[in-house]
């Protein structure tokens, strides 16, 4: 009977042990989700921000062309009357 309690109490023993590496488990897993979440977000704003950027210095390249454009209209009105 005693070696059977101690068996018993053994086989618990190691049922507690095994629950607290699964646990240990289940938390390392949700923190490897929650930081691929964070990545994944900061990813995107990241992202987002890059392209806002683009978006305005491509809109500054076109106004700066577009100014440009304007000059030669008029040098070349200006030189159409000089002639």
């Amino acid at each position: 009977m005693e070696n059977e309690m101690k068996l018993i109490i053994r086989a618990i023993e190691e049922l507690v042990e095994d629950s607290d590496v699964i646990t240990d488990i289940k938390n390392d897993l949700f923190d490897v989700e929650q930081r691929q979440k964070r990545d994944h977000d900061d990813a995107i704003e990241n992202t987002s921000e890059k392209v806002n950027d683009l978006h305005y210095d491509i809109q500054d390249d076109l106004d700066s062309l577009q100014h440009q454009i304007d000059e030669l209209k008029d040098a070349i009105e200006d030189l159409k009357e000089k002639s």
